[in-house]
């Protein structure tokens, strides 16, 4: 996405310098915990989103996929991998962009979402370690990312030769439960154009089955794009939702979603589109949503809610 900046001019009787940040783990807890409020919700958009644009950036509309490892002694507790078969990422690349706060390659076109170089490191909004395995041209790159006792990030990498397509894979551990997560994956995935297929797996042994506008996750499943999201007809201005499909734990998607910029939903302060173009969840499942161009509208950094702006 291309960001907007504005230069003011400064008379030459001053001596102009850049100003610093010290990096330290304050610093990082303010840019990374600080900015979500739904930790749970960012990660999954922000990892995700990086993986739909790497799609859209190799001219694949394949999905990517989100696979969620389901502890059986442990409900409450998952590893989650979101891999996707675009770009991938060199070496140079990685230690670029995924070890470096505001750092990112997508400032030059509309076409992808991602501006700010902060996603690829929201998941230390949830833990303290995750990794990355990312594959281009015959080279892997395995990154280990984790805070040290004082909060500071730290990384870890090596590299080999592998036959591995081109791909980038995050990796994570979370104390959530499956429908939690499902339920964020629904409500912040559900505008993108390239979706993932999503796979439960509780017993590695065990086969897939596949599912269909089902909640039970007693065993191996795995969603298709189609089966697990709502139904969305996109027009020149708005987003058309057809919820239909929602299994019962996931909640209504017009309550925290009012407009959409590019294939994000955005939620408004004291003030709800959804309810002013007459949807009503109790009465029915469609719901509009207006839409606006990348870079026609403002919010933070954070990307949960749009700022109130004069214009």
């Amino acid at each position: 996405m291309i960001i907007n900046t504005e230069q003011n001019q400064i008379s030459k009787i001053f001596k102009k310098s850049e100003m610093g940040i010290k990096v330290d783990g304050l610093a990082h807890q303010m840019m990374i915990d600080g900015i979500y409020s739904n930790k749970v919700n960012s990660v999954f958009r922000e990892i995700s989103t990086n993986a739909r644009d790497s799609h859209i950036q190799a001219g694949t509309e394949v999905p990517f996929e989100i696979t969620i490892f389901h502890s059986q002694s442990n409900p409450n507790f998952c590893t989650v991998n979101i891999q996707d078969f675009g770009m991938g990422m060199s070496e140079e690349e990685v230690l670029t962009y995924l070890c470096n706060l505001n750092s990112s390659s997508k400032r030059d076109s509309n076409d992808v979402v991602g501006c700010f170089g902060i996603g690829s490191k929201s998941v230390f909004s949830l833990t303290s370690t995750y990794t990355y395995e990312c594959v281009k041209d015959g080279i892997l790159t395995k990154l280990l990312l984790s805070k040290d006792k004082n909060g500071t990030p730290n990384y870890t990498h090596t590299v080999s030769n592998t036959d591995k397509p081109n791909s980038v894979l995050c990796s994570f551990a979370i104390e959530q439960t499956v429908p939690r997560i499902l339920s964020a994956i629904y409500e912040e995935l559900a505008l993108f154009d390239i979706k993932p297929i999503i796979k439960i797996i509780k017993n590695t042994d065990d086969v897939f089955v596949k599912e269909v506008y089902s909640s039970s996750i007693s065993r191996n499943i795995i969603y298709e794009p189609q089966d697990f999201f709502p139904e969305v007809v996109e027009t020149e201005h708005f987003y058309i939702i057809d919820q239909h499909n929602r299994m019962s734990f996931i909640g209504d998607y017009f309550q925290n979603k009012h407009i959409a910029c590019g294939v994000i939903g955005y939620k408004l302060d004291n003030y709800s589109f959804s309810n002013y173009y007459g949807y009503n969840s109790v009465k029915s499942t469609v719901g509009i949503l207006p839409k606006f161009e990348l870079g026609t509208i403002k919010f933070g950094v954070s990307r949960e809610i749009v700022e109130n702006t004069e214009d």
